[in-house]
């Protein structure tokens, strides 16, 4: 079995998780009661037996600095499915501060955290990875949530670790540090994790309010489509069958061109929320499709009309279309030259429960242009403070240098600067190519004379 564990950090992370679990168990055909009268997919990536034998049980982590989002989640209806190791909590909380949730607070439990990934992984037959689920910007999700990425790549160095961050921009939050903690935690996720699927609460705002001419989201409903997105970008590795990415480890092989570019965005067709049933935006298959190609449709930001794909997943999932029209939708003409076959389709036949499913969903996962929007944003806002100092004695008191804060700020630049860099080149004729064919031409001509 290639088994997968998920890790929920923080409030956001922890919501998340939530309303993924509530998502697996029905897609999965397995009760409340763990049973799995028809079952559906492959339940093991996501499952574990009990011991006794006698049901499923989610292979899962939650984890937040205080214990009121633990306790809440206990309560939920799948929460007596959980082991008791599932839940680990602190006491205090992080207060929004990076370095609470990385060097201080966060750094008294992830040893506890550690023991329990540790034994989720000796459970399995064969782990392939771990999904970290947080928010990239909050002080438990950010810091806490690198630091649990950063072990994970320590101890397991061949597993894939992805991360799915949720980014809140400051008129959306209570967070006025949020930009400090997003380009300190986008630092480490640069450097140690192997995937990161952005997902930015200004977007979600954006698909209720432009895309489905809804109000103000509640929580529950940005929850579950965030849920529902990671749920499509994940359906290769849990159904059998499947051609393109049906492990972590080949997925991101095709996903990541070079090794730092590895920050993706999601999309979704139709949207899925708690009070949207997808009637509301019942159409053709082709039409969902391209939907899921879409801004309104995207959950990561996108302010420029034209998107240019270093790699892409689309991943089909109910009544499957016939290849011969999927192939036609595929946005060839937007994906750099130099990577003429990086965009990939998968087709997979799957059954739906109880929830109200769409006959034809499709989740696009892109290492796109898009990403540059949110890391120039979120510069510029960690350039107003840090010019100012401000807020900074809340983090140097925690132990961290004024340094980190520089390099940190560098590296998100750089980051932004390789996609630029990536994404400008023309046509293959470009950079080392020419250069080694003119090379390859002077020597020809010498050899001549």
């Amino acid at each position: 079995m290639r088994e997968i564990l998920t890790i929920s950090v923080g409030r956001s992370g922890v919501l998340m998780g939530c309303h993924l679990w509530d998502l697996l168990l029905d897609s999965h055909g397995v009760d409340l009661e763990g049973k799995s009268p028809a079952p559906e997919g492959l339940l093991d990536t996501y499952f574990e037996e009990s011991k006794e034998k006698t049901h499923r049980v989610p292979r899962a982590l939650f984890v937040d600095l205080e214990p009121a989002t633990c306790d809440a989640t206990r309560s939920k209806p799948f929460g007596k499915l959980l082991l008791p190791g599932s839940f680990v909590s602190g006491q205090t909380g992080c207060c929004n501060n990076w370095a609470k949730g990385y060097y201080t607070e966060g750094a008294e439990l992830v040893d506890q955290v550690m023991d329990q990934i540790r034994a989720s992984a000796e459970r399995a037959d064969c782990i392939q990875g771990f999904q970290v689920m947080h928010s990239m910007d909050g002080g438990t999700g950010g810091g806490m949530g690198a630091l649990i990425i950063d072990k994970i790549q320590e101890e397991f160095p061949d597993k894939i670790a992805s991360s799915f961050g949720l980014i809140t921009p400051p008129g959306m939050t209570d967070t006025t540090v949020g930009a400090y903690n997003f380009v300190l935690a986008a630092t480490h996720l640069a450097e140690n994790a192997d995937l990161v699927h952005v997902m930015d609460a200004e977007a979600l705002c954006s698909c209720f309010y432009r895309t489905l001419k809804l109000g103000f989201p509640r929580e529950a409903d940005m929850g579950r489509m965030m849920a529902t997105a990671i749920l499509g970008a994940t359906a290769t590795f849990r159904y059998p069958g499947c051609l393109i990415n049906p492990t972590m480890q080949s997925y991101a092989t095709n996903m990541v061109p070079f090794p730092r570019l590895h920050f993706l965005s999601l999309g979704a067709a139709p949207l899925l929320t708690k009070s949207v049933q997808p009637e509301t935006e019942a159409g053709t298959a082709q039409e969902i499709v391209k939907r899921a190609f879409d801004g309104g449709h995207s959950l990561t930001l996108r302010n420029n009309e034209r998107v240019r794909y270093l790699a892409g997943a689309l991943n089909l999932v109910g009544e499957v279309l016939p290849w011969s029209e999927v192939v036609p939708l595929l946005p060839s003409a937007d994906v750099v030259e130099w990577l003429p076959d990086a965009f990939k389709a998968e087709l997979i036949r799957a059954k739906r429960h109880n929830y109200g499913w769409p006959r034809l969903a499709a989740t696009l996962v892109a290492n796109s242009s898009a990403i540059q929007e949110r890391l120039r944003l979120e510069l510029e806002n960690f350039a107003a403070m840090y010019r100012r100092k401000a807020f900074l004695h809340y983090y140097t008191r925690e132990g961290m240098d004024e340094m980190e804060f520089i390099e940190a700020e560098q590296t998100v630049q750089q980051l932004a600067y390789c996609y630029q860099d990536c994404l400008d080149a023309p046509t293959i004729e470009d950079g080392w190519i020419r250069e080694m064919r003119e090379e390859d031409e002077r020597a020809a001509t010498k050899s001549k004379s």
